[in-house]
């Protein structure tokens, strides 16, 4: 009861925090794949742990797998629309694994849970969507911190070398 109780609140903390406001996208990734097998685990206690011992563990497998992947992104490629489209695809692929497993389960369980699995994967489908458009949402944070900075130049160029309306430099002091 109290270990439930716990993922829920952990679950909770991670979605109610404005990670894509103050964070980048491999992060937001990150706490997105954490969130996404916190609430698989929540919906598969409803099914009974006994059936879904191995499912767990292989979320479990997959989640490292996955955050392993992002953090190695985050090093290895500077900030920009293709860390964006590897982290979007870690993301989506991730989430489509997740919920091709917990739709297997349908056929592994009895008939009478039948519609606890189709709506164990309804539930996550709709956290998976949501999850994809914060993830968009911090690409375009990510976009408005990126603004073009005119790099300083070394030297100032003479009095002579300007362009109308712009001030003519140190030489013209």
């Amino acid at each position: 009861m109290f270990k439930k109780t716990r993922r829920i609140a952990a679950f909770l903390i991670v979605l109610s925090t404005p990670a894509p406001a103050l964070a980048d996208s491999i992060s937001t990734a990150i706490n997105i794949v954490e969130g996404f097998e916190v609430e698989a685990n929540t919906l598969l206690d409803k099914l009974g742990p006994k059936e879904t011992v191995v499912l767990r563990k292989s979320l479990s497998e997959e989640r490292v797998k996955a955050v392993d992947e992002l953090k190695t992104l985050g090093w290895t490629h500077a900030p920009g629309d293709i860390r964006y489209r590897r982290t979007f695809n870690i993301v989506d692929s991730y989430s489509g694994r997740i919920l091709a497993a917990v739709g297997a389960l349908n056929k592994r369980l009895p008939l009478s849970d039948g519609a606890r699995v189709q709506e164990t994967v309804r539930k996550l489908t709709e956290l998976k969507g949501a999850s994809l458009t914060d993830l968009n949402e911090s690409r375009k944070n990510e976009l408005a911190g990126e603004k073009a900075i005119r790099p300083v130049p070394l030297i100032d160029r003479s009095p002579f070398d300007t362009t109308p309306g712009e001030a003519p430099g140190m030489w013209y002091r």
